[in-house]
């Protein structure tokens, strides 16, 4: 059985190196070229989207919302269905629908932080992205 080190590093051999580090990397500085030639308006709605006007990265903020969405209704959906509440199962269908709907802007803030990335950690952005889009 591997260790934990020896999993860390067959990631690390995976996404952070590599052809799929390269690719990613690539395509994060072509996003970014994407948006310095879309001009101002751009760049308003990509400092939006970055969370500049909160003073805090937007993307963190609304996974929370996301996830908690999901995770929440999945527990009002166990509720419901053991208890036959339709008030929880409501609930549970208001929660999943704030997360789905979340997931969008989510992934917008997501994409926008991508494309300004640091080289060496775009292969790990790429995954995350990739396997939360899957």
């Amino acid at each position: 059985m591997a260790t934990v080190e020896e999993l860390r590093q067959q990631l690390d051999d995976t996404v952070g190196k590599g052809r799929f580090q390269q690719v990613s990397a690539d395509v994060a500085s072509y996003l970014h070229q994407k948006l310095l030639d879309g001009g101002e308006d751009a760049r308003v709605i990509a400092d939006l989207l970055h969370g500049k006007g909160l003073g805090h990265p937007l993307h963190p903020i609304l996974t929370d919302l996301t996830i908690g969405g999901w995770t929440f209704g999945v527990f009002f959906d166990a509720l419901a269905f053991l208890t036959r509440s339709s008030l929880s199962r409501h609930s549970a269908d208001t929660l999943v629908t704030l997360g789905t709907i979340s997931a969008i802007p989510t992934a917008l803030a997501g994409i926008t932080d991508y494309q300004a990335i640091k080289e060496d950690a775009a292969g790990y952005a790429a995954a995350h992205g990739l396997l939360n889009g899957v």
